[in-house]
């Protein structure tokens, strides 16, 4: 009987710690957005760099939260070379070339054709001044390899060149 009563106060205490650590844990957060709200409040007032007081140095990045979800995405970079032709741009993860390549057709960045396979997907046959023909077709290589699966299939990834060649 006493065994349960020990057994019983130790449940208790580990069940404490954990609370505590927690809550401690959740503090910490707090205090720190709390340091970076003063910080951001104080740049505006200020009149020297000497009166904020900053205690790191963040990079920025462009930040997107979906509405209804508590995920924050980061836009990430990539860039497109075709021909002499380099257009960087900025995407969201999961979006395809395909994705991409339209929103920047959409902006006047560089201008593709192609059709569309069922089963293989979008098939590109035109970009910017490159034309296939003459035995000849347009390929994409993604940091200097060939791609093995089609534009409207490959997810671009942080920091990917992505290179249209004729061959």
């Amino acid at each position: 009987m006493r065994t349960k009563y020990i057994i019983g106060g130790i449940s208790i205490i580990a069940l404490s710690c954990v609370f505590i650590f927690f809550q401690y844990q959740k503090n910490v957060v707090l205090e720190n957005e709390s340091s970076s709200n003063n910080a951001e409040n104080l740049i505006g007032t200020s009149t020297s760099t000497e009166d904020i007081p900053i205690k790191e140095v963040a990079q920025t990045s462009d930040v997107s939260v979906k509405k209804d979800s508590y995920t924050v995405e980061q836009n990430q970079n990539a860039e497109l070379v075709i021909g002499s032709n380099k257009v960087s741009f900025q995407f969201e993860e999961g979006q395809t070339i395909y994705e991409v390549m339209q929103k920047l057709q959409e902006e006047n960045k560089l201008s593709f054709t192609g059709k569309e396979y069922p089963a293989l997907g979008f098939f590109v046959t035109s970009v910017d001044s490159l034309r296939s023909g003459e035995g000849k077709n347009l390929i994409y290589y993604v940091n200097g390899k060939e791609a093995s699966v089609g534009i409207s299939n490959y997810e671009i990834k942080e920091g990917d060149i992505i290179e249209w060649k004729l061959e």
